[in-house]
C-alpha cells in the first residue's frame, strides 16, 4: 500500500467515524425529547395523563420545568414521573418540587389553574448519605382534578410506586410505577433500584 492509499484510507475512517458520532448525538438528542400522539381538542370533562421516565429528576437544571410546561401544553392535569433518583425521604426536595409548582401558578397565566396541587412521592426506605437514590416516582394532580381525589399514597418500603384514587360514576385510580429492567446481582451495584428490591 503507498502512502497516499494509506493517507486515503485513515481520511476515510476518520469521516466514518464522525458520521457515526453525528448519528449517534442526533440519537442523543431524540431519546430525551418528549414524544406523544397527536391529541383531540381538550374538553372540560376529559383527564388528560402525562408520564415520563425522567431518568434523574435534577440531572438538568431545567429538566422539571420542562415536564411542567409540556404537560401543560398537552393540558394534562395529572403528571407522572418515574425514575426520579431523588432521595424523596428528604422534605427539602419535596419542598423544592412544590416551590417549583408554586412559582409557576403565582407568576405565569397559563399556569394558574395549578395552584391547586397533590403530590405523591416516593423512594426506597433505604437511607442514603446524598440527594440522589436510585429509581423513585413522583405523582402530581393539578387544578381541578384534586378536589376529586379520594385517597393516595405510595410505597415507602422499596419506592416502586405512587397513587391517587378519584371520585366518580366509577372510582379510578391512577399508579405511576418504576420497575427496574430484569438484571442478575452479579452485575448490578449495591446503590441501584435492582439491589434496593432484591
Amino acid at each position: 500500500m503507498s502512502p497516499s492509499d494509506r493517507t486515503s484510507s485513515s481520511t476515510k475512517c476518520i469521516d466514518t467515524q464522525t458520521k457515526h458520532k453525528e448519528v449517534i448525538m442526533t440519537l442523543n438528542k431524540r431519546s430525551d425529547t418528549t414524544y406523544s400522539l397527536p391529541h383531540r381538542q381538550h374538553n372540560k370533562s376529559s383527564m388528560r395523563i402525562f408520564f415520563i421516565n425522567i431518568n434523574g429528576l435534577y440531572s438538568s437544571t431545567t429538566k422539571l420545568q420542562d415536564v411542567f410546561v409540556t404537560a401543560r401544553g398537552i393540558n394534562a392535569e395529572i403528571i407522572g414521573m418515574a425514575e426520579t433518583n431523588t432521595d424523596w425521604k428528604k422534605h427539602h426536595l419535596q419542598n423544592r418540587y412544590t416551590t417549583a409548582l408554586r412559582q409557576l401558578s403565582n407568576n405565569y397565566k397559563q399556569f394558574e389553574a395549578w395552584k391547586s396541587a397533590n403530590n405523591q412521592f416516593t423512594t426506597s426506605s433505604i437511607k442514603t448519605k446524598t440527594d440522589s437514590q436510585r429509581g423513585g416516582t413522583v405523582q402530581s394532580t393539578v387544578g381541578k382534578w384534586v378536589g376529586r381525589i379520594m385517597e393516595s399514597g405510595s410505597d415507602h418500603e422499596l419506592g416502586r410506586w405512587s397513587w391517587q384514587t378519584f371520585k366518580g360514576d366509577t372510582n379510578l385510580t391512577i399508579i405511576t410505577a418504576y420497575r427496574p429492567c430484569k438484571g442478575t446481582v452479579d452485575g448490578v451495584g449495591d446503590k441501584t433500584v435492582y439491589m434496593q428490591q432484591y
